[in-house]
């Protein structure tokens, strides 16, 4: 008598090399698909790069179009009424972002708010140690320094967004199966 645990075990692997097995070989009329797999197609610590960025185009624009903000940084563009074009290029980021699907909202919080979060307390840091008890100069070493702090929060934000992209938080309901009895 086989055990329930084995029993699904062998199951599960059975139907995980039937999936692969199917993806090797296409029918005579049918193109291999080049649509990303699905998150049950993925085996445990593989990561399709390419499948996750063609899955997930709009969080790929969204990560695109903050690190560009940041790239922005430097370029002398007039400003449209009063805001600078890399502020207004993040605020469509942290609108794309927003509807993105792929991360929870904490994540997206987290991203979105990482340049203009190191813009002001870091740049406000920076700006009171370079000025060493000058409050004369803190205004002028922050606007010195902020737009570096800027920059810095993009690409943070871009980083943790991509390693939410590729790792996702597991859903409540399956983040300790390992150690539940089957």
């Amino acid at each position: 008598m086989i055990p329930p645990g084995v029993a699904k075990a062998r199951r599960e692997a059975e139907e995980l090399l039937a999936r692969r097995q199917a993806r090797k070989r296409p029918g005579l009329l049918r193109r291999p698909s080049r649509a990303p797999r699905s998150r049950e197609d993925v085996v445990a610590g593989e990561s399709d790069v390419r499948s996750v960025l063609l899955g997930h185009r709009r969080e790929v624009i969204g990560m695109a179009l903050l690190g560009l903000a940041g790239l922005l940084v430097p370029f002398p563009f007039a400003p449209i009424a009063i805001f600078r074009i890399p502020v207004l290029v993040w605020a469509v980021a942290v609108l794309v972002v927003t509807v993105c699907e792929a991360w929870e909202g904490a994540d997206k919080v987290r991203g979105a708010a990482a340049p203009i979060l190191s813009y002001t307390i870091g740049g406000c840091l920076v700006a009171l140690i370079r000025s060493r008890n000058d409050l004369s100069l803190v205004v002028d070493q922050f606007f010195e320094i902020s737009g570096l702090m800027f920059m810095l929060g993009s690409a943070a934000g871009v980083f943790w967004l991509a390693y939410r992209l590729f790792n996702p938080v597991p859903p409540v309901g399956r983040r300790n199966r390992s150690t539940t009895p089957s």
